[in-house]
């Protein structure tokens, strides 16, 4: 959504795990127009919108990230559905570069807490992560290696995936320490087994 007085020129971009772009099949709900890509350029008028749709082609999985870059004044979000159910969760565009994001997680019972993180930047990163309880206890630490331009998600207590099983089984938050000169971008939701899927909402993360 471009906010601006003047049309506003966007570029959104794809990229991997490993930070290489992919492509993928999009679709564009205003103009009904279809294509493959890896990476797209396009103008919003003053006051418009772009509306544009992501969506596995059903072969395969792709895990990355979307990055919006702008030379006006644009924001946004993305939607996240899970097709079996109908589940959706939103999403804002994270545009500020925080020195560290606090991710509050809630474990216990049937919910738990999945985390994707970006590295924006065009050289590698090292997150490291601080975890404390409800209580404010700081209880673990961790790492995360991203490629440049890389991705990856998990969740939270699943240690064979990148995840912590400290967090299993209770609440707290997960602190990520943005690198020197680096740029990421964590995204936590929250995930429910219901009768054929699962329910899912997105976490907003806190910035320090």
């Amino acid at each position: 959504m471009n906010t601006g007085s003047a049309p506003a020129a966007v570029n959104l971009d794809f990229f991997g795990n490993g930070g290489a772009q992919v492509s993928l099949p999009l679709s564009f709900p205003q103009t009904g127009a279809t294509a493959t890509a890896n990476s797209l350029s396009n103008y919003i008028p003053a006051g418009g919108s772009l509306i544009v749709t992501a969506q596995d082609s059903g072969a395969t999985t792709t895990e990355g990230s979307a990055v919006v870059t702008t030379s006006g004044t644009v924001g946004g979000f993305a939607v996240f559905r899970y097709d079996p159910t109908g589940q959706e969760a939103a999403s804002p565009l994270l545009a500020d570069n925080a020195s560290s994001y606090i991710l509050a997680f809630d474990d216990t019972g049937s919910i738990t807490t999945g985390l994707a993180i970006a590295n924006a930047a065009d050289q590698p990163a090292t997150v490291n992560v601080v975890i404390r309880n409800d209580a404010g206890a700081q209880i673990g630490v961790g790492s995360i290696d991203l490629a440049a331009r890389g991705h990856t998600s998990f969740m939270l207590p699943d240690a064979s995936q990148g995840g912590w099983a400290i967090t299993q089984g209770i609440r707290g938050t997960v602190e990520f320490q943005t690198p020197l000169g680096g740029r990421i971008a964590p995204l936590g939701l929250r995930a429910a087994t219901i009768p054929g899927g699962f329910t899912v909402t997105s976490i907003p993360l806190m910035e320090r």
